[in-house]
């Protein structure tokens, strides 16, 4: 029980399908058509339609070479080697973090069925995809299980799961990884959520991934190049002549359960120049004591936000409610920096949670 919310997270983190071609084949025949001038013979028109549906073929036909040439892909992830034949046509994306780096690559209309998580709502999503994420269905059979059972999976027939690694911890109700390739579904894990010390370079190999999956490199490295700079621009605004004790609060009462050193949010307070009190301790999250809080005296504290609690109010309250913290730095100079919890795992929206805590330690 000591980890119920950070096991509530895995259970809850537990991602996407194209049809194109007919609307853009007959916009391109239309506009041939439509610029001709009106005295134009029927024979011209004529004309004018065959050199369209030609240019057409031709555009298709490469298309469809170029496919030829990239594939097969081999695609080593979660200790296994699989190769893809073609690019996935039905994905899921398991939780709106997946679907907005799917997004962000131009793929939302591969995508069959995703799930808010309980983690990132839909108004956590970026601006720029929240439109696209929103408009993804989400079964029936999703919104009455905590977790995407495997049989709902398995109707919905899709070819391709975008996934965090924390759902196969419930295989009674989501299933083994067997039992989807063992159906014609091939699954990328994302790279920090496998049971490893996280790096920045985790959200990179996803993304390059997917850019060889789906035959979207130039988009990937595009996207890639995005993140980095805009990550590098907040590192410059970092403050080296300081160097602030940190703890990252995601839970507990009696007994806090923080981020430790084993952690993406460890990793990031490092990078913010400040120095997370718990970096000792061995594992992603801990519980740890309130006598251990207070010895170490933090001046911040990050507070994980989740949909059910925006703001972090409930965990503030918590912190300001017990006594024995009144003299705790944090705590009496109000110094909390609230980062959804969601954006403290691996993907497209690590960058914003590191933002969010370089921002909130200038202050």
């Amino acid at each position: 029980m000591k980890r119920k919310r950070i096991l509530g997270l895995a259970l809850s983190l537990v991602m996407v399908v194209g049809l194109a071609g007919c609307g853009k084949h007959n916009s391109q025949l239309n506009s041939v058509v439509n610029t001709k001038n009106t005295s134009t013979s029927k024979s011209d028109n004529t004309r004018a339609v065959d050199m369209g549906s030609a240019k057409s073929s031709s555009v298709a036909k490469s298309e469809v070479a170029n496919e030829e040439k990239h594939y097969p892909v081999e695609i080593d992830n979660f200790g296994k080697k699989t190769v893809y034949e073609k690019a996935p046509e039905r994905v899921i994306a398991m939780d709106y973090n997946a679907a907005s780096t799917l997004v962000a690559l131009g793929l939302k209309d591969k995508i069959i069925a995703s799930r808010e998580a309980g983690l990132l709502s839909i108004d956590d999503v970026a601006e720029e995809y929240r439109d696209d994420v929103k408009k993804i269905e989400i079964p029936e059979g999703y919104l009455k299980s905590p977790l995407p059972p495997l049989e709902v999976t398995l109707s919905l027939k899709p070819d391709f799961i975008l996934m965090d690694s924390f759902y196969f911890n419930v295989p009674d109700l989501f299933g083994e990884y067997k039992d989807y390739t063992d159906n014609g579904i091939n699954i990328l894990v994302t790279e920090g959520s496998m049971d490893k010390k996280p790096e920045l370079d985790d959200m990179y190999v996803d993304i390059k991934n997917l850019g060889k999956i789906f035959d979207v490199e130039d988009k990937a490295r595009e996207l890639c190049k995005k993140i980095e700079g805009r990550f590098n621009e907040i590192k410059s605004k970092v403050d080296t002549s300081k160097k602030y004790k940190v703890m990252g609060f995601d839970s507990g009462d009696d007994k806090p359960i923080v981020a430790a050193g084993k952690s993406l949010e460890n990793l990031l307070i490092e990078e913010a120049g400040a120095e997370n009190i718990f970096s000792e301790v061995d594992k992603q999250f801990a519980t740890v004591g309130w006598e251990d809080v207070i010895a170490k005296n933090p001046d911040y504290i990050i507070l994980h936000e989740t949909p059910e609690d925006k703001g972090a109010k409930n965990l503030i309250k918590i912190l300001k409610s017990n006594k024995e913290l009144a003299n705790v730095n944090a705590v009496k100079n109000e110094k909390f920096i609230v980062v959804p919890l969601r954006y403290m795992f691996s993907g497209i929206y690590t960058v914003d949670a590191f933002d969010l805590i370089v921002q909130g330690l200038n202050k």
